[in-house]
């Protein structure tokens, strides 16, 4: 009875098990063909293989032989596989297995096709470039499909000697410490490492090149004007001087000649032109003069008559040795700040803020009683007429005020944005405004706050050294209010 009871009990799982499309263990699997045909074509980096379809197959496992093992490469569904990467004049060994899969497994063919291909032998080089400079020599080539690497010769004595040896990563190499003006040959040579030994490519490109005048000069900059530029050069070590040359029609003319200087300023140019100019080294000897090779061209254009260059140094000059000098940041009821900067030296004047992205500086030159709009990124200023300047006194950036109507001082001890601080605190007997100067254990002015009748308060964070006496207080000035929307 127990007999007939498994009996049942396996019928019943069997039936189970196919009813849910499961195959039980140990059941026969319908295993896919073999693959009959597996052809190679390559080139001399990659091999492409390619079989015929296998009836009842799901897809094709491809194999590589690695020191005699096989390693898969890629499960996939199609007829074709190629395999980049590989090294020139080289053999591989391959293998296509056909598979079925069956409720998420693979069944793999009885047997499988193998074939062994050789990699095709290296093309030939392209031509070699080379770009030199005073010592050195910068070497550059298209890179060989299948190479291993390169070998850089240079030939010596009238036999090539090995530089280097670069991966096939590398397709430029610069050969330093090398003479100036001096004739040098290099070759670059591409091989490939296969298992039977180092093979070379049937070729090698080579160049012949020399070396530049290490007195040579190039323009590094030239900062453009309206009417002017200056030019700057890198320093030539054997030279005395240096001569500038200009492009007029097809001929070369002296623009300028300058002495223990990189630097140079030509003037009296037209705006909006374009301009040719090279510099060229020389070296005075006994009366003697020696000439070193002529610079490379440099082009650059005049600015428009509209927009009118300015050296930022020269008015820089105005914040250097100030008699006042300030900096501090306003904050406005609503919270947006502005940071400025304030300088006066011997009546000139200088503000300095920045306004929607753009630095803004306003210089006052007392000589010409006339004020200027500078734009330093943009390299450009424009004077402001007096109906845009009127709102600007510049006799209130003398920055020494004695400041009116000062009711009763307070004085106590405070912070002022964290600081340890002294607060000066009075009513404005005109305004009733309620006005606190804070400063600190030096009688240095950190800032100070006006807060109006309907409760509005403005804030000014000074870094000012200053100190108070009695009434009088040396206070910074207040707002400097710009509109830069017709320059832009």
């Amino acid at each position: 009875m127990k007999t007939h009871v498994k009996l049942l009990a396996l019928m019943l799982a069997v039936i189970t098990l196919f009813s849910i499309g499961v195959m039980p263990a140990g059941a026969a699997v319908t295993l896919p063909g073999v693959t009959q045909t597996l052809t190679a074509t390559s080139k001399a980096d990659s091999v492409t293989l390619t079989w015929k379809k296998v009836s009842g197959a799901t897809g094709y496992s491809v194999y590589r032989s690695v020191d005699g093992k096989w390693t898969l490469l890629k499960n996939q569904s199609g007829v074709t596989y190629t395999l980049g990467g590989l090294t020139a004049s080289s053999s591989y060994k391959f293998a296509v297995r056909a598979y079925r899969t069956v409720s998420g497994k693979n069944y793999l063919s009885k047997s499988y096709k193998t074939v062994t291909v050789k990699t095709k032998d290296m093309a030939n080089m392209s031509a070699l470039k080379a770009t030199a400079s005073a010592s050195s020599v910068k070497l550059q080539w298209t890179k060989i499909p299948g190479a291993s690497g390169y070998r850089v010769y240079r030939l010596s004595g009238g036999k090539w000697v090995k530089v280097k040896d670069l991966s096939n990563a590398y397709n430029t190499y610069t050969v330093s410490s090398l003479k100036g003006l001096t004739c040098y040959t290099f070759a670059v040579r591409p091989f490939a490492k296969t298992t039977s030994g180092v093979v070379w490519c049937k070729t090698y490109s080579k160049c012949t090149v020399k070396t530049l005048d290490p007195n040579m000069v190039t323009v590094k900059s030239a900062t453009v004007g309206a009417d002017d530029v200056t030019l700057v050069w890198n320093k030539a070590p054997d030279a005395d001087g240096y001569r500038i040359y200009m492009l007029n029609g097809n001929q070369w003319v002296k623009a300028k000649d300058v002495y223990q200087s990189t630097t140079a300023d030509l003037t009296g140019l037209k705006f909006s032109t374009e301009y040719t100019v090279r510099v060229r080294a020389f070296k005075k000897t006994n009366g003697t003069v020696t000439w070193f090779t002529l610079g490379p061209v440099c082009k650059f254009t005049t600015l428009s008559a509209a927009a009118k260059p300015y050296r930022i140094a020269k008015y820089q000059k105005i914040l250097s040795g100030n008699e006042v000098s300030m900096s501090f940041t306003a904050i406005e009821p609503d919270g947006t700040s502005m940071d400025m900067s304030y300088a006066a030296k011997k009546g000139n004047y200088s503000a300095v803020t920045t306004i929607s992205g753009v630095k803004v500086r306003v210089v006052y030159n007392k000589s010409k009683d006339t004020m200027y709009m500078l734009l330093d990124d943009f390299k450009v200023y424009t004077i402001l007429p007096k109906e845009d300047a009127e709102d600007m006194d510049m006799d209130s950036l003398l920055g020494s005020m004695n400041v009116e109507n000062v009711g009763r001082i307070n004085v106590v001890n405070t912070k002022f944005r964290g600081k340890d601080a002294v607060c000066e605190r009075y009513i404005d007997t005109k305004t009733g405004d309620t006005v606190k100067y804070y400063f600190d254990s030096k009688d240095n002015l950190l800032g100070y706050e006006t807060i109006g009748k309907n409760g509005t308060s403005t804030v000014i964070i000074n870094s000012m050294g200053t100190s108070v006496k009695d009434s009088e207080f040396t206070v910074p000035v207040t707002y400097l209010y710009v509109d830069i929307s017709k320059l832009l």
